[in-house]
């Protein structure tokens, strides 16, 4: 038997401090192949947890094949865990991996932390949900979505955004959801209207098929309508992306005065407002009401996803739109994609009618307001950078001024991936050096901040 000792956990998420404290030991070779770990009562000493915390964190290390459990003997390191380590799982860091090995920390485009997901309650309801399936959820016909997703999905939506009664069709992220609409919409030589800067694949959509945009300007209260008016009485366009709730990337949210006018000019010109909510959940104040909520003249295409609350790789989006718009949009997603796969949708409706997910995110919200207003006290500790504090969102835009090249450097030499304002611009027609760059913040804690930090903008 091991006479490893193990540090006691504090803090949340323990059973996930406990399995990362496990699979360090093995991983350092602390544990050996074939080695037995202490006793579940030893293990809760050493954790200072309870027995089921530790029972639950070595079956789901089971679960993995990094230990085995044989019966009335406890708990084994794997004999095959060597290969299991060199195919399928990698030691837990201090710091969340990007994508690229190379990339230590990536602060463009901001997702909540993975790490606070759990994993246990999401294997919950994904059991409770095949639980309950029967033939015909396997067949297909679910188009618009899955009913009980949709069923639930419309409460959710009535209760924490206001949304009216509108069609609501399930698609593949809001990414999906942003091509359904333009393909739809748009023909070649048509005009769309565009913030100055916005989201980057918006533009390349509209590129690919070869539509004109128009850039509307930007100032410290998001889009300017007063320009979009101007641009009105010169160009008839056929709809307006815009990000209200956090303006991609600024991180403004749009004053209730200007989305009412926003609101009338598309009524006065007859055209449709895509409205992307992308961080709507992740709201730290009090901020106005979705233009969809509303909309009298059914002029708002609403869209959003569960990427940033929960997994970017669930690809859950959703669009509510317009009665007169949903069965082309249907039939074209028909065309496109068919329909979404039904195990994650059921999983996700169990999430929400159990009240699990409006826990979650009660708890999230905490966290990444906490870590939010730890770096509104780091950044002001560098009296070269300008900001205004976001209301939403997990993202800071720093005007950073003539420094802007010597961080994007430094962020490159430190193996961080960051973005500066000319990223996300639409027309580089006589644009200057750029300003500013995109924070995201909310994957890393507050150690891991004032690290990032402290490399970007100190000497």
């Amino acid at each position: 038997m091991s006479l490893l000792q193990f540090q006691a956990l504090s803090g949340p998420y323990k059973q996930q401090q406990l399995m990362n404290a496990v699979y360090r030991a093995i991983y350092e070779k602390r544990l050996r192949l074939g080695e037995k770990l202490p006793s579940l009562r030893e293990l809760a000493v050493q954790f200072n947890v309870h027995r089921n915390t530790v029972h639950g964190a070595l079956n789901d290390l089971v679960a993995q094949g990094l230990l085995e459990s044989r019966p009335k003997k406890g708990f084994y390191v794997a004999e095959e865990f060597k290969q299991l380590l060199d195919l399928q799982y990698h030691a837990p860091s201090p710091s969340l991996p990007a994508t690229n090995p190379k990339v230590k920390y990536d602060l463009r485009s901001g997702t909540s932390d993975l790490r606070h997901f759990d994993l246990r309650a999401f294997k919950h309801h994904f059991n409770r949900a095949v639980g309950k399936m029967t033939y015909r959820d396997f067949e297909y016909g679910f188009t618009a979505g899955h009913p009980h997703l949709l069923e639930g999905l419309q409460y959710y939506l009535q209760q924490m955004r206001a949304l009216p009664p509108r069609p609501l069709l399930i698609t593949n992220g809001s990414q999906e959801a942003l091509y359904l609409l333009s393909q739809h919409l748009l023909r070649p030589s048509d005009k769309s209207a565009l913030p100055e800067l916005s989201y980057i694949n918006m533009k390349k959509i509209a590129c690919q098929q070869k539509v004109n945009i128009i850039p509307i300007k930007l100032d410290q209260d998001g889009l300017n309508t007063d320009d979009l008016a101007d641009k009105l009485q010169q160009h008839s366009i056929k709809f307006l992306y815009i990000t209200p709730h956090n303006q991609y990337p600024t991180t403004v949210t749009l004053p209730l005065k200007r989305r009412l006018h926003l609101l009338e000019l598309a009524k006065q010109h007859n055209f449709y407002i895509l409205e992307d909510d992308y961080a709507h959940e992740f709201s730290f104040t009090t901020t106005p009401p979705t233009l969809v909520s509303i909309d009298k003249a059914e002029c708002v295409c609403y869209l959003s996803s569960f990427s940033k609350v929960l997994l970017p790789s669930m690809r859950i989006g959703f669009i509510a739109l317009p009665e007169k718009l949903y069965q082309p949009i249907l039939n074209l997603k028909e065309l496109i994609s068919r329909q979404n796969e039904v195990f994650i949708q059921l999983t996700l409706a169990e999430m929400i009618f159990s009240g699990y997910f409006e826990q979650y995110l009660h708890r999230l919200r905490k966290v990444i307001k906490n870590r939010r207003d730890f770096l509104v006290g780091e950044l002001h500790k560098y009296s070269a950078i300008k900001f205004t504090t976001p209301k939403a969102g997990l993202n800071f835009w720093l005007n950073t001024g003539k420094l802007t090249s010597q961080l994007i450097n430094k962020a490159t030499i430190y193996h961080i991936l960051i973005e500066s304002e000319d990223f996300y611009r639409i027309d580089n027609i006589g644009v200057n050096e750029p300003q500013f760059i995109r924070l995201g913040f909310a994957k890393y804690n507050e150690q891991e901040l004032a690290q990032i930090l402290a490399k970007l903008f100190e000497n």
